[in-house]
């Protein structure tokens, strides 16, 4: 009768026994094999797809282009053209298209210059409730907030490391975006595209010279 064969144990490379066992089996030693079906199977990755407007480069503005969509944008601040919502999407395509007009060299999408009116009505709202705070000034000559260093760390605090951009950079468009956001609309297509203001005596003037009541005033009552 055969022996069965006992299973051959396997012993640390370089160990004394692995020496031994090496040099009984004739240099062979029988290492089990791990299963094919054992292996870890890496689960698949999902790339994460990237946002179409992550991938938009931001476009590159000057005062001077901003100038001009600011005047296109007054000169359809009418109720024919602006709804109480804002401009339509029909709308700014019109307006788009004549902003490129007047800058053919400009390769811009619709979107990216409905990004540059938010971003300057965003500053706009932004610096005018920073002058608002006690101690801030405004230069008109030069456009700026004027304040105490001490001052600028509270703006920070109040309104975001944003509002340092406007410790040295001028904002000469203040009293234009005052008009076309503060402003009342127009109607039909007579709108006020002046970039002066008004003053409260010009108002009062206009009140007193067109509007006056109609009928007996207070003072003629009294004489009777």
């Amino acid at each position: 009768m055969i022996p069965k064969k006992a299973s051959q144990v396997v012993y640390a490379t370089g160990s004394p026994k692995h020496n031994v066992q090496k040099a009984f089996s004739g240099g062979k030693i029988n290492k089990k094999r791990a299963s094919p079906n054992c292996s870890k199977k890496s689960s698949p990755k999902f790339k994460k797809k990237a946002s179409p407007k992550a991938g938009k480069p931001r476009a590159s503005w000057n005062i001077g282009m901003e100038k001009s969509l600011v005047d296109i944008l007054l000169e359809h601040n009418n109720t024919f053209h602006k709804g109480q919502n804002g401009w339509s999407s029909e709308m700014w395509n019109v307006m788009v298209k004549i902003f490129l007009s007047r800058h053919p060299y400009l390769k811009m999408e619709k979107s990216q210059i409905q990004d540059k009116e938010k971003d300057l009505k965003r500053d706009y709202r932004m610096l005018k409730e920073a002058r608002m705070q006690s101690g801030v000034g405004w230069d008109e000559s030069q456009f700026k907030l004027q304040a105490e260093p001490h001052l600028w760390e509270n703006l920070e605090i109040s309104f975001g490391t944003r509002i340092k951009t406007f410790k040295t950079k001028a904002f000469p468009l203040y009293e234009s975006l005052g008009q076309l956001y503060e402003g009342s609309i127009a109607e039909g297509n007579f709108n006020f595209t002046s970039t002066s203001t008004t003053s409260r005596e010009d108002l009062t003037q206009v009140i007193s010279d067109d509007d006056e009541p109609e009928g007996d005033t207070e003072a003629d009552i009294a004489e009777r």
